[in-house]
């Protein structure tokens, strides 16, 4: 076995961008991802073009993360919202759920984790909870 023919890939790292912790163009990064719910490459492209950064996805998918910025819930959180939304439910009110006071989360988003995640049996009794109050 010939060695010098051997290749070797040498992964090097992206260099760091310390312009994305600029607080201009972290309020451009946290707006357009979470008010105008564009793709991380769609922000990629757009803030390194208009800013002459280079910068790489996994450099702003790390940054939104450190932020806390969010375009959706977690299970539990959903846990959480589905109680109170039931709750007011039963007693006439209408909800509209906020990520951080910015993200709406749809009723349809609401309704389609409650079909994979309420059993039949818990709406059964949810439902008669809404009956019990009513007699």
């Amino acid at each position: 076995m010939d060695l010098s023919t051997s290749h070797r890939v040498i992964k090097t790292r992206a260099p760091r961008c310390e312009a994305l912790d600029n607080p201009e163009i972290r309020m451009e990064i946290e707006v357009l991802y979470t008010v105008n719910g564009l793709s991380l490459e769609s922000i990629v492209e757009q803030v390194n073009k208009e800013y002459g950064l280079n910068a790489t996805k996994s450099q702003y998918r790390d940054r939104l993360v450190k932020w806390g910025c969010r375009k959706r819930l977690n299970h539990r959180e959903y846990q959480l919202v589905h109680k109170k939304v039931d709750a007011r439910k039963r007693r006439g009110k209408e909800s509209n759920i906020l990520i951080k006071g910015v993200v709406e989360v749809s009723d349809a988003k609401l309704k389609r984790w409650e079909s994979r995640n309420i059993t039949f049996t818990d709406r059964i009794l949810s439902n008669a909870h809404v009956y019990a109050d009513d007699c």
